[in-house]
């Protein structure tokens, strides 16, 4: 009788401790709404390095995972890549590899990735591709999408418990325990929204707004619109919180979160306003009242880190693999001006150019971009630093390489103009290039070209191949196409040149 009783007693009392964990009376921080038992248990041990491997000079957030969950809440970490050409996809060697040296080993965490390439075009070890197709004129939008609206995917509103967004140089360093537990109470506590305020001192929206200006993040055009519609909305505030959004986390069932997403989606989604999300995610997040959750850690780099790219690789013009010439060409010889492009709204984004050693002074190299030497340094090249008013980056480029000849250091400076593309090695040596350079100059129409040695037929195949490598929208395509036949003189099979 007396073993009956104390069964009842030891039940109660269980009971009465689950309840009260699951409404969170006495463990919620009046601070930042996190339990007390998880922030408590945070310590520092080892890291996750992103690829599988720990490592025990590093540190970690830890946390013995011991809650009464049977079975654990699923943890989803969802990433997105959308490119158009498939060249531009991220290496996989900042990308966690989920494989069986991983210490995400527990069948309760899953990998997502949002992408328009499928796995016969990608290989992506562990992550199960959503691959879909918008209709959205940037690609910035299309990676939003799933960014920010992933919830709106049987996949992940049905299979998950918690989805953490991670942008793919994103290495983790909390270990799994402490994934499970940031599950827990983002599942459990609305508004199911978990998030780090931005480190930086960054005063509000609009200061905000001025540093993608300054970084070059955005064009101009955009983020003036983008301060326009701010001071048009009648609950505008300035001063408030900024998020970072390179990792945060939420419940996919919420009806807060998905109320929020979805509202800045219907503004963000708009074209003419910048493609940064962070800006208006502060605003909605104010906006609707909402208060993220605080991860609980001190600073993000106790739960992740940004991934550091590889160096790039040095290579020289030296002109040493030599293609026969006896050059016998006139005395001085022809200037030869090799001229490239290079522009880009990140200098992390630009090209890696080729280091000029060992060269005659009648060869001369010019590139003509907008990063001054201050900004980005490309040893033995000069530098024409030009702003253009064009939408596009790639019309910025192309406008050097073809309109090159009406700046005066190019037309006055050179006989003879090689464009190349920024990542071209040239391997005939200096005297063959002296008696090309001496042939385009005095022979008319002054122009040498390879023929494409693809096998391509006339213009209409030409469209047809850039649609299906995805180099460009399909309705751009389209309009070029329909410009191309309606011209008088449009004829279809016609050689195609390489312009690299």
């Amino acid at each position: 009788m007396n073993n009956y009783y104390l069964f009842l007693s030891f039940s109660a009392y269980a009971l009465l401790k689950t309840f009260s964990w699951m409404k969170g009376d006495s463990s919620i921080h009046a601070n930042n709404n996190i339990p007390r038992e998880l922030s408590n248990r945070l310590v520092e041990n080892r890291t996750f390095s992103g690829r599988g491997n720990f490592s025990d000079e590093s540190t970690e957030v830890v946390s013995n995972y011991s809650e009464p969950m049977i079975p654990p809440k699923t943890t989803c970490f969802v990433s997105v890549m959308y490119t158009k050409k498939l060249k531009e996809v991220q290496s996989m060697d900042n990308m966690i590899h989920v494989n069986y040296t991983s210490p995400f080993t527990s069948p309760y965490f899953k990998f997502f990735m949002f992408t328009n390439w499928n796995d016969d075009q990608w290989k992506t070890p562990g992550w199960t591709k959503i691959t879909t197709e918008h209709n959205y004129a940037r690609p910035a939008h299309n990676a939003r999408y799933g960014k920010f609206l992933g919830w709106k995917y049987d996949q992940i509103r049905e299979g998950c418990d918690a989805v953490f967004f991670l942008d793919l140089n994103v290495q983790l360093e909390a270990n799994q325990s402490a994934w499970m537990e940031m599950s827990e109470t983002i599942s459990l506590t609305e508004p199911g929204l978990m998030q780090f305020e931005l480190q930086q001192n960054r005063s509000g929206i609009m200061d905000a707004l001025v540093a993608i200006k300054k970084q070059r993040k955005d064009y101009g055009r955009n983020i003036q619109s983008s301060i326009d519609w701010f001071n048009a909305q009648p609950d505008f505030e300035n001063d408030i919180p900024i998020y970072m959004n390179q990792v945060f986390g939420y419940n996919p069932k919420s009806p807060t979160y998905q109320k929020l997403s979805q509202e800045f989606w219907d503004q963000y989604s708009k074209e003419g306003y910048s493609s940064r999300d962070q800006p208006l995610w502060a605003f909605m997040v104010h906006r609707y009242h909402v208060t993220p959750l605080a991860f609980p850690a001190t600073s993000r780099e106790k739960v992740w880190t940004i991934a550091k790219p590889p160096p790039p690789k040095k290579v020289t013009i030296e002109f040493t693999k030599e293609v026969p010439s006896q050059y016998s060409g006139p005395t001085p010889p022809k200037t030869s001006c090799f001229l490239t492009a290079s522009y880009s709204n990140s200098v992390k984004s630009m090209d890696h150019m080729i280091n000029i050693n060992n060269t005659s002074p009648h060869f001369k190299f010019f590139l003509f971009t907008n990063w001054n030497d201050d900004q980005w340094e490309t040893p033995g090249w000069t530098k024409i630093t030009t702003k253009h008013n064009y939408t596009r980056s790639i019309t910025h480029s192309r406008y050097g390489k073809f309109m090159g000849w009406k700046y005066d250091q190019i037309r006055e400076g050179c006989d003879a103009v090689y464009y190349m593309d920024a990542n071209i090695m040239l391997h005939a040596k200096q005297s063959t290039w002296m008696e090309m350079a001496a042939t385009i100059s005095s022979t008319e129409p002054g122009l040498m070209q390879f023929k494409h040695n693809q096998g391509r037929n006339g213009i209409s195949d030409e469209f047809r191949m850039i649609q299906r490598k995805r180099k460009d929208y399909p309705e751009n395509v389209q309009r070029s196409l329909t410009w191309v036949r309606a011209q008088p003189d449009f004829e279809d099979h016609i050689p195609i040149y390489m312009n690299q």
